[in-house]
């Protein structure tokens, strides 16, 4: 008799049991703030020579250092990172970047350089602006098939006060004179305008450019 107790006592925990254990495990709710593109960043930077990751290392695990140009913007990108230097048929790297002025990035611009086969840079350790915004950044770059860089990037408009992506083609191949050409509006069925922002870009084989951009979630 004891037995069948016992039996059936075990029977109910492991019942009991099993329908704790079918029941869904649920993530508490966070409510993660919207990225608008805008945010200033209050980051560090080292600037090189940077320091081994062990004092004691006597391995060289940076390998050689070469500034192109400096930033106080860390933070190159939201989200997925685009293409930010290629190298092209001719033996030129290209190198475009968002370069933050100010410790808090308030103001920031696109610059580009360049280093030659030979190891010349464009403009030694500084770049060169590519944007004439009041505020631009997240850029991604390609370069076309006759050695002209394309950096797209978003930059900020004052008379409308919204964020536009844009394209920049550089004069003629190495020149640094950017002219800068805006993606078209795009509006919603009540005609209010979308900001258009943190795009990515390549050509195709024939020569076509592609963009794929993000509309801003504040707005």
């Amino acid at each position: 008799m004891k037995i069948t107790i016992f039996i059936a006592t075990l029977a109910v925990l492991l019942f009991a049991l099993s329908s704790i254990a079918d029941q869904p495990v649920l993530s508490p709710v966070v409510n993660h703030p919207v990225m608008t593109g805008n945010e200033e960043i209050n980051a560090p930077v080292a600037f090189p020579p940077y320091p081994k990751i062990h004092p004691t290392d006597d391995l060289d695990v940076v390998g050689d250092t070469v500034v192109i140009g400096t930033t106080w913007h860390e933070n190159q990108h939201n989200g997925s990172t685009g293409r930010m230097l290629e190298k092209d048929e001719f033996g030129y790297m290209h190198f475009a970047w968002m370069n933050g002025l100010n410790s808090g990035a308030s103001q920031r611009h696109i610059y580009y350089n360049y280093i030659d086969s030979s190891g010349n840079q464009g403009w030694p350790g500084t770049g060169y602006q590519v944007d004439y915004a009041t505020r631009a950044g997240y850029v991604t770059l390609d370069v076309a098939y006759d050695g002209r860089a394309f950096p797209v990037f978003h930059q900020y408009s004052e008379p409308d006060a919204n964020f536009w992506t844009a394209v920049g083609t550089d004069f003629y191949p190495h020149s640094g004179t950017f002219i800068n050409y805006y993606t078209p509006d795009i509006y919603d069925p009540w005609y209010f305008i979308y900001e258009i922002c943190w795009p990515k870009m390549q050509f195709d084989r024939n020569g076509l450019m592609h963009i794929v951009a993000a509309e801003n979630p504040a707005t």
